[in-house]
């Protein structure tokens, strides 16, 4: 076991030299600061060098036994492998004994200087070999520490930098703050897609790598950007301080690293600090673009509500979204001006029915409200405050407005990857299928890991007939986790098309495929050998439990359109009772050349949206413009 005196001058893990006083790593060609807990731990770590330390022991060491979750333990070693370029399934300097605690598997070598006790005493006037090469030593001593050790200067990006992901930054508190870690990674990314020139990421895809042992050239890949900002954040009482590093994904080297201290109601110069370090770096002329000024609420208290809100937003789920609705709520009368937090809130409204099951009507109407008052309160979020409208309009059949309000949408100085999905959805259901595809392709360019857009993207290329585009889309949505059951249902609806038959079969009986109908399988075996047709028709038209939208389509597979006008009626009374988009897609083409299916159109408004928006009907599709 190694003392505290031995390690405090520095020491040495194999290609780093750690220096615990300064808050150092380097190897020559990086250095890092760490934070002070990171390095606290490290140093424990290295004073039990090849023994296990357990949980408890490094909370009685780092934190004197205060009380501390394992999170921020587990984040200051997952900081400490980011920065020494470990990896935690094929370890070289931290191995982890689950459930037990934590090892350091690399020999630890204190840095010492040459004790004044240890040179050999001679005779006066002589000066004896040991001394001059111990001098010497020194001498070299001091130039490789003066080149080794010396944190490298700042370096400029290459000239065609620019593109950004801002990854989930690690909280570093003693108390579980990690909805402010994630509300700084937020804010930082909403500040630099306010520069002209920079790419940046949307949240979503960011987020996929929270915790990643992948290397930032792989990120890199992954999400198409130059750059990769990751950081930390770590607040005691009042104090606050946010650390930042800019990697090169297509290199791999830092570029630069700082860190910034202020107290917590300095959270919003802070974040701009770091995005002007980023704007710096990318725009080197004189003139330079101005990071603009967000919306800041009156007190740091309504920012930490709205923070904490959006944290169980992010969550979703019933019990989550209610406690974002709360917080929002508490964060609004703190401060009736902060524009943001009514954004959030009628999101949460918003979203809250689909997980909930109950009547959406109230939920749209609260939504509604909540964003009259925003935008009362605070007008420049009207136009980021139009996409709510234009999600409740859809939903509410109301097309002219529904596209006026998204239009307005694509004005704000921000525009959102769910703005175009939504928009998206918005087209296809007036069976505008081509701009559709165009709304889900920018959704995908400024969120290609997010799962709801690259579903999105799927359905809008199955609706196009592109088929092979629209299964490679299908299988990257289910790698990115996308729950839907109407995502199941044109899945299946695909590989239906394509004749993988037996693969439709494994989805509708695997846990995905949960709310298909127990006929579904027989209705594969009719589409398959044509076989029992007529039985599977009889349990079809028995069924009235089965979705609107599952037996739509079952009924025009079976080439029933007598059937699958008595459904799509449906939407006369209920606008809600199928996605109007499934009238457009290719199976329903004999249904389109029925009179039943004009008059439903004009019962229900689109023919109308049709001729306010110059656009046509013909058996080709619709067409708009001249």
């Amino acid at each position: 076991m190694h003392e505290d005196s031995d390690l405090s001058g520095g020491f040495r893990l194999g290609p780093w030299i750690i220096l615990p006083q300064n808050g150092e790593v380097t190897n020559g060609a990086e250095t890092y600061r760490l934070e002070p807990k990171v390095m606290d731990v490290l140093t424990t770590l290295a004073r039990h060098e090849g023994t296990l330390v357990s949980k408890q022991q490094i909370v009685d060491e780092v934190w004197a036994g205060r009380p501390v979750t394992d999170e921020v333990i587990a984040r200051c070693i997952s900081a400490l492998r980011a920065h020494l370029g470990d990896d935690h399934k094929s370890p070289r300097f931290i191995e982890t004994l689950p459930k037990r605690g934590y090892r350091l598997i690399t020999p630890v070598l204190p840095v010492s200087p040459v004790s004044e006790e240890s040179e050999v005493q001679a005779p006066r006037g002589r000066r004896p070999l040991a001394l001059v090469l111990s001098a010497a030593a020194l001498v070299l001593a001091a130039v490789a520490v003066f080149f080794v050790l010396r944190p490298p200067s700042p370096v400029a990006p290459p000239e065609d930098f620019r593109s950004v992901a801002v990854l989930p930054f690690t909280n570093l508190s003693a108390a579980p703050d990690q909805y402010l870690a994630d509300g700084v990674t937020e804010e930082l990314t909403y500040a630099l897609t306010q520069l002209p020139n920079l790419k940046v990421a949307a949240r979503t895809s960011a987020f996929q790598f929270r915790d990643t042992s992948l290397d930032v050239r792989e990120i890199g890949r992954r999400i198409e950007v130059d750059g990769i900002i990751e950081g930390s954040v770590r607040r005691e009482d009042n104090l606050l301080r946010v650390t930042a590093q800019l990697v090169d994904t297509r290199s791999g080297y830092q570029l630069w690293a700082v860190t910034f201290d202020g107290s917590v109601e300095d959270v919003f110069r802070l974040q701009r600090q770091v995005a002007e370090r980023v704007r710096d770096s990318i725009e080197r002329g004189e003139r330079r673009s101005n990071v603009p000024a967000v919306t800041e609420p009156a007190s740091f208290a309504a920012y930490d509500l709205y923070l904490r809100g959006r944290y169980a937003l992010n969550r979703r789920g019933v019990d989550s979204l209610r406690r974002a609705i709360d917080l929002f709520q508490q964060a609004i009368a703190r401060d009736p001006g902060y524009g943001p937090a009514y954004l959030e809130l009628a999101n949460a409204q918003l979203l809250l029915p689909s997980y909930s099951g109950e009547n959406s009507a109230p939920m749209y109407e609260a939504a509604v409200r909540t964003v009259t008052r925003g935008v009362q309160a605070d007008p420049s979020i009207a136009m980021a405050a139009a996409a709510v409208h234009g999600y409740i309009h859809n939903k509410r059949g109301e097309w002219l407005e529904a596209d006026r309000a998204y239009q307005s949408a694509l004005e704000a100085r921000q525009v959102e990857s769910t703005t175009h999905q939504w928009y998206s959805n918005m087209l296809a259901s007036v069976g505008r299928l081509d701009a559709a595809l165009q709304q889900a392709e920018r959704a995908r360019r400024l969120d290609p890991l997010s799962p709801v857009v690259m579903s999105r993207l799927a359905m809008t290329s199955l609706w196009a007939n592109d088929n092979e585009a629209a299964a490679a889309q299908f299988e990257v949505a289910n790698e990115l986790g996308i729950e839907s059951r109407l995502h199941v249902a044109t899945q299946l609806l695909l590989m239906i098309r394509q004749g993988r038959l037996e693969e439709a079969r494994r989805l509708s009986a695997g846990a995905a495929g949960a709310a298909m109908p127990a006929w579904f399988g027989r209705l594969l075996d009719c589409l398959g050998d044509g076989e029992n047709c007529d039985a599977i028709a009889g349990e079809l038209g028995a069924d009235t439990a089965a979705s609107p939208r599952v037996r739509l389509i079952a009924w025009a597979l079976l080439g029933d359109f007598d059937r699958v006008a008595q459904v799509a009626e449906l939407l006369e009374t209920d606008i809600g009772a199928f996605e109007t988009e499934l009238l457009f897609i290719a199976e329903l083409e004999p249904y389109r050349r029925r009179p039943e299916f004009r008059r439903l159109i004009d019962s229900i408004g689109i023919g109308t949206y049709w001729a306010q928006t110059g656009c046509r009907w013909s058996e080709a599709g619709v067409s708009c413009g001249s």
